[in-house]
Order: C-alpha cells, then structure tokens, then sequence
C-alpha cells in the first residue's frame, strides 16, 4: 500500500505527464509587464497552438533571444516578403511588441495558478476580462503610436520653417522665455 505523500507524488507526475502529451508546458512567470493579470511566481500553463488558432486578446508566450517573453496577441500581419508576423503587447507597455517570426510563438496561457486559485483562460468570465484588457492595450497603441506621428510632423515643421521660428522669436523680448530657449535649442541641435 502507498502512502499518502507517494500517491500525491505519482498524482502529481501522472498529471504532468497527460499535460505533456496534450501539448502543454508549466512555467513560472517572472516580471511585472502583465500586472494584475499575472504576478511573479504565478505558474501558467502554455498550450501549443497553430496561429490560426490565436485570437484577439490571447496571452501568449514567445522567445525572445535568450528567454520567454509573456504578452498579449494584438494581431496577424505581413512583412515586405510576405512572411507572416506576430504582433504583441505587454499590458503595462504604451508600445506594441516589434513584429516577431511565428517560428519563435512557444504557445497560449491557458490557464494561471496563483497562490490561492486555478484561473481557466479559454472560457467564462476570465475570457470576457482577458477581451477587455486587449482592446484597451490596442488603444494604448493606437494613442501612443498617433502622438508619435504628431510630434514628429510638428518636429519636422519646425526644422523646415527655422525662418519662421526665428522671427517668432525675435518678437519674444528679452530675458528669453522656456518656449524660446526650447525653441533655439532645437534650431541649434536640430532634434528635441
């Protein structure tokens, strides 16, 4: 007869080994780019799944040079070759992911382990939440993405139009205002 500790043991590597098989790989999360969501030492489970099986709003695990990154599944889309790219976001980032091979996808968090719960990420109430989260990061980078255009366009104006610039500022008296010392500093240096 086994005791209570060796069944628990032979559970325990029973259950890993049927993950195994189905595809699905434990990790401990590390880092805080996925707060609240997820929280260090968090254990999630990965499942593997081909592309056409992530949706909007996944948390997916990817390689990223020498570790894993844990983000979430923005969208699809193509580079100049036509190579299909995966695009990604960290919740608590402004700024999408670069655009990475499918080759390095690892899979889907399907399910967190927390200290005091089990959390199943492929239905109920955590989907609809995980749905939420996603279209809010989409228009993180979506915002972020249009204050950079504008602030480029206006960076570009000012370069383009010095003359201008410089006669706004002959007609700002002396001492210099910040708006006219900021304004010399980028005709000088040319950036900001």
């Amino acid at each position: 007869m086994l005791s209570h500790t060796k069944r628990k043991e032979l559970a325990i590597r029973l259950r890993d080994a049927d993950s195994a098989a189905k595809g699905v790989r434990k990790f401990i999360y590390k880092g805080r780019c996925m707060n609240p969501i997820l929280k260090e030492e968090d254990q999630i489970s990965v499942k593997e799944v081909p592309l056409d099986r992530l949706h909007f709003g996944d948390i997916i695990v990817y390689k990223n040079k020498d570790q894993y990154s844990v983000h979430r599944f923005l969208y699809r889309t193509k580079d100049k070759d036509n190579a299909v790219k995966i695009v990604a976001k960290a919740d608590n980032f402004f700024e999408r992911d670069y655009p990475f091979d499918c080759d390095y996808l690892v899979g889907k968090v399907v399910e967190i382990k927390t200290k005091k719960k089990q959390i199943n990420l492929e239905s109920g109430l955590a989907k609809e939440i995980t749905y939420f989260i996603s279209t809010t990061s989409l228009m993180e980078v979506v915002i972020f993405e249009s204050i950079g255009k504008i602030k480029r366009k206006f960076f570009k104006w000012l370069r383009i139009n010095k003359d201008y610039v410089k006669a706004v500022q002959g007609l700002i008296k002396a001492p210099k205002s910040l708006l006219a010392k900021q304004f010399d500093r980028i005709i000088r240096n040319g950036s900001y």
